[in-house]
């Protein structure tokens, strides 16, 4: 049993693809309700239930993968380890993170999502506000996803879980292999000559008009605060194994 979890953006529709490869496998992705499915938001159960319902099926004869459910990273962990299921961070070369991410961000704004677009007129204010550079809707959607993947990652570097570099995972059988407790008899369609890609995020944005984000600026000011430390981007990336 392997819950899996991440922010999104890191090719999770793919690995919840190859993993669906192993025979008797029952993999779950991006859900918070683990006997039903459905998308995030939708009949959302609380961590200790999913993982109680992933014992079940595993009790079954299943073997149980949970992919991209959205859970607080260290509520994530300790439930998972006080039930026997491994508990494991996905994470993607964070500036290409960041990009996928700030493509969500801005479509979802665009289609009228308000919850996103509070958070953006929020950092406009408290943090655009203060910085030498355009106070304009790239940036604001920039620093929106920015904080976004950074506040999952560093909670989940704080919490001490273990981390998955996405792209391993799709290039290095071995290194999947270890990650997912996959058999040695299994064979991977993926990685003989069957790949699979599953895009779910496009990182680019061709046709909707949108500017570029003052990028490198973003990522030098924004820091994030955990249990009084705080780490900045550069910080991060080196803590998850990117230089």
């Amino acid at each position: 049993m392997i819950l899996a979890d991440s922010i999104g953006f890191a090719a999770t529709h793919t690995i919840s693809e190859i993993l669906s490869g192993i025979p008797n496998a029952e993999v779950r992705h991006g859900t918070r309700n683990f006997a039903k499915g459905g998308a995030v938001g939708e009949e959302d159960t609380p961590v200790d239930q999913f993982v109680a319902e992933m014992k079940q099926s595993a009790a079954s004869g299943k073997r149980v993968y949970a992919v991209h459910c959205l859970y607080s990273a260290p509520q994530g962990r300790e439930v998972c380890l006080a039930n026997g299921v491994k508990h494991r961070i996905i994470v993607r070369e964070p500036v290409r993170h960041v990009r996928s991410c700030f493509a969500w961000w801005v479509k979802k704004t665009l289609g009228g999502d308000q919850v996103g677009y509070r958070k953006m007129v929020t950092l406009d204010e408290h943090l655009l506000s203060k910085l030498p550079i355009p106070r304009n809707f790239p940036n604001a959607a920039y620093a929106a996803a920015l904080s976004h993947v950074m506040q999952f990652n560093i909670e989940a570097l704080e919490a001490g879980c273990e981390i998955l570099q996405m792209e391993r995972l799709v290039s290095e059988e071995d290194y999947f292999r270890e990650s997912f407790d996959v058999p040695d008899d299994v064979t991977l369609s993926h990685f003989s000559g069957a790949e699979v890609h599953r895009a779910s995020h496009k990182d680019k944005l061709e046709g909707l008009g949108v500017g570029e984000a003052n990028e490198d600026a973003l990522r030098q000011v924004v820091r994030w605060t955990v249990a009084g430390k705080t780490t900045s981007f550069a910080e991060m990336s080196a803590r998850l194994g990117y230089s």
